[in-house]
């Protein structure tokens, strides 16, 4: 069964649909409804041959019908509350989590207790890969896994909230840790920590740590993203001074690369992205400039100023300030002057 909630001039309603099986029913599953209605006066092979006529539908179709119904409940109350969205994510999310916790246990079922340790040992690979997926800012990627680590601790202590959650603090210190190694300012993780401990102190329901540990990861990595591009900017700024300072001199892309404390390619790629130019077209373009200047000084002829600007070949100086001026270097003293 899967519900819709309708506020209405202060009232709550909500709009049932079902009911339906989101996989076919073993035996175990029937074995649960003959203990769940012990000591009723209810007829079990009645209740049984009911639910074995239950309609088994895909969790596609389960989730399209859940969304379908939101919609036309949002459309009679016509709002769109938050909190109703909010619900609407954390149903999505444990639709997810429900389907593959249950197909571990129509598979594994008869053998739970290796199971389980099996699973410890597969937590301590994910959270290693978690980390590594953190540092280097694959969002996706980890979002994804985070939920695989979720199944697995809940699978474990489904009924022990608290021993859910302690394992949850563990992955919020490896994924804080993660995000610092990734460049995320260690102050700004420390206070974010100190909330999100809090946050979960008061939580009491599995489907919503869930939510909130999804939430967690997204504000760690957007992190990492603010910090890098505030490194970045402070790095293209060092190169472009370096290119202003040293463009009479011999200047290569590992010359640059050194001098800001990164590799060669992702010093040339960042300074792409913010500038808009290569490097070395920023360093012909200040040369050039630097040209112009001299130009329109009397007492420098074309090739002192092709040397004093950094270019060793007049000829190449001549064909790339008519590139980027439309006029050569002599026609273009000629008018300065």
């Amino acid at each position: 069964m899967w519900a819709a909630p309708i506020v209405l001039n202060e009232y709550v309603f909500s709009i049932i649909c079902g009911q339906v099986l989101m996989w076919e029913p073993e035996d175990y599953f029937l074995e649960e409804i003959e203990e769940m209605v012990k000591g009723l006066d209810v007829d079990v092979s009645a209740v049984k041959w009911a639910a074995a006529q239950l309609e088994v539908m895909s969790s596609d179709k389960v989730q399209a019908a859940a969304d379908l119904l939101f919609i036309v409940a949002n459309q009679i109350m016509k709002s769109g509350m938050t909190v109703l969205e909010q619900r609407r994510n954390i149903t999505a999310q444990q639709a997810r989590l429900a389907e593959e916790i249950q197909a571990r246990k129509r598979s594994e079922v008869a053998m739970r207790t290796i199971e389980s340790r099996a699973v410890s040992i597969n937590s301590l690979d994910k959270e290693h890969e978690l980390k590594t997926m953190v540092r280097n800012g694959e969002k996706r990627a980890a979002q994804q896994l985070l939920e695989n680590l979720l199944v697995d601790i809940i699978e474990i202590n489904l009924e022990h909230l608290d021993t859910v959650k302690t394992r949850v603090v563990e992955l919020v210190v490896i994924i804080s840790r993660a995000a610092v190694d990734g460049g995320a300012d260690l102050n700004a993780i420390l206070q974010q920590n100190s909330l999100f401990y809090l946050e979960l102190l008061k939580i009491t329901k599995t489907e919503e740590i869930c939510l909130w540990a999804r939430d967690m990861l997204e504000t760690f990595m957007n992190q990492i993203d603010l910090n890098k591009d505030q490194k970045n900017l402070q790095a293209i700024q060092k190169a472009a001074e370096y290119i202003r300072k040293n463009y009479r001199n011999k200047i290569t892309i590992e010359d640059i690369a050194q001098v800001v404390y990164l590799s060669p390619c992702y010093v040339s790629r960042i300074f792409k992205q913010g500038l808009g130019c290569t490097l070395m077209e920023y360093l012909t373009q200040v040369r050039v400039e630097e040209a112009k200047t001299m130009l329109k000084n009397p007492k420098y002829n074309v090739m002192q100023v092709a040397e004093e600007s950094g270019f060793e070949d007049p000829a190449y100086f001549t064909r790339v300030f008519k590139k980027l001026e439309g006029i050569t270097p002599s026609r273009y003293k000629q008018y300065a002057l």
